[in-house]
C-alpha cells in the first residue's frame, strides 16, 4: 500500500515518498537535487563554484569538508570561461560519490566483522541498523524493515566487505533522501 502522502517536517508534500526512495534511490535523488539545485540559480544549467548555497549545500549533506570540496568541484567542472561551473549531473554525482564516509564503512565493518573477509547475512543487516540509527533522521522499525529488505534483497548467507560497504553507501543514501525530501 502506498499509505498518506508523505510530509516533511514544515507539513509541506515531501518531493519524494519512502516507496520512491527504497525502490529507485538514483531518481529519488535526482528529484531532490534538481530541486536544490534550481534554488542555486543556475545560468545556462550551471551554478560557479563560489556560489555559497552550493558550496554549503554540499559541505552540509555530503562527507565532504569545506576543505577538500574545490578539489573535488574542479575534478567535475564543466564551466567555460573565467568561471568554473558545476552542472546538475555534475552536482548530483557529487552528491551520490560522497553518501557516507570510507572511515565510517570501514568502522561499521570493523564493529559486525572482528576481522573477519565475511559476516552472516543478519549480522550484516545488523551492522547496517547499527550505522543508519547514528544518522541524524528518525527511521521507524517498518521503515528500516523495508529499506534494508530492498537493499539486501540479494545478498546470500553469507555478506563480504566490499558487498557490505555497497550496501551502507545505499543506506546512507536513502537516510539522506529521507531527511532531505
Amino acid at each position: 500500500g502506498q499509505g498518506p502522502p508523505q510530509t516533511t517536517v514544515a507539513g509541506s508534500p515531501a518531493l519524494v515518498s519512502d516507496d520512491q526512495i527504497f525502490s529507485d534511490i538514483d531518481d529519488a535523488e535526482l528529484k531532490i537535487f534538481s530541486s536544490a539545485f534550481e534554488t542555486f540559480d543556475p545560468v545556462e544549467g550551471l551554478v560557479g563554484f563560489d556560489h555559497m548555497l552550493l558550496r554549503a549545500y554540499i559541505c552540509e549533506h555530503t562527507c565532504i569538508t569545506e576543505d577538500s570540496l574545490d578539489i573535488i568541484l574542479f575534478q567535475q567542472e564543466e564551466g567555460e570561461g573565467a568561471q568554473p561551473a558545476l552542472s546538475l549531473p555534475a552536482f548530483s554525482g557529487i552528491m551520490r560519490s560522497f553518501a557516507i564516509h570510507d572511515r565510517e564503512m570501514a568502522q561499521g565493518w570493523a564493529t559486525i566483522s572482528d576481522g573477519s573477509d565475511s559476516v552472516a547475512s543478519p549480522d550484516a543487516r545488523t551492522g547496517l541498523v547499527m550505522m543508519a540509527s547514528d544518522e541524524s533522521v528518525e527511521v521507524s522499525e517498518q521503515q528500516m524493515d523495508r529499506m534494508l529488505n530492498g537493499v539486501m534483497a540479494a545478498a546470500g548467507p553469507v555478506v563480504g566487505r566490499e558487498e557490505w560497504c555497497t550496501y551502507a553507501v545505499h543506506v546512507a543514501r536513502c537516510l539522506r533522501a529521507m531527511r532531505l525530501r
